[in-house]
């Protein structure tokens, strides 16, 4: 999803995180963020672990946490004050930026007798 997209859905994007477990992978050019529920990165929890912004802020910043977390900055999202989503890079989660291609096998170096 771009940026735009979900800058304009960031509440419906949290919620569904946050009730249904539902991560939401965001791109703004080549970076690329995920948003997740807190419970798969429970560090976000410990208070002034890593940058947090309140919904309604993040949503007018939307563009700038992307490319922080996307740098490997998680950034933390809060309803009022308390962490309900957090958004990582995409490497830090393990997510293909694109399907998998199968790699050439490598080729052993013939001897030279």
């Amino acid at each position: 999803m771009n940026v735009t997209v979900a800058r304009t859905e960031l509440f419906a994007l949290v919620k569904r995180a946050e009730e249904d477990g539902v991560s939401t992978l965001i791109h703004k050019r080549d970076d690329h963020a995920l948003l997740v529920p807190l419970a798969q990165f429970p560090a976000a929890r410990q208070s002034g672990a890593f940058p947090s912004h309140a919904l309604s802020a993040a949503q007018k910043d939307f563009g700038d946490l992307i490319t922080r977390a996307a740098q490997g900055e998680p950034q933390v999202l809060r309803r009022h004050t308390t962490p309900v989503a957090v958004l990582l890079p995409v490497t830090a989660t393990r997510v293909p930026l694109c399907p998998t291609r199968p790699r050439a096998r490598a080729r052993r170096p013939q001897e030279v007798r």
